[in-house]
């Protein structure tokens, strides 16, 4: 998995402003290391958040998914998600 965060102002922070987009699309464990950078997000403040997850099942694979769907049902988070092997 490759992320490129662009730090277009040169300052100690890679997003001074509310202005700042990152599209985060990590799979199965990956997501662990976006959990906290969500987190910290939220704690600024910023309810523009998305996150995009997909593995194969949702019972079984759905990492954070408590945390995630809180998240999502006050407004500080579109999550958008995609199980596999699950039938609809």
């Amino acid at each position: 998995m490759y992320v490129h965060i662009d730090n277009a102002s040169k300052t100690d922070s890679y997003c001074d402003h509310h202005y700042c987009y990152h599209h985060i699309s990590p799979s199965g464990t990956g997501v662990a290391p976006f959990r906290s950078f969500i987190q910290h997000r939220v704690s600024q403040g910023y309810t523009d958040n998305m996150l995009v997850f997909g593995c194969r099942h949702r019972d079984a694979d759905f990492l954070c998914r408590d945390e995630w769907e809180t998240l999502s049902s006050t407004g500080k988070l579109t999550l958008l998600t995609a199980f596999s092997r699950d039938q609809v």
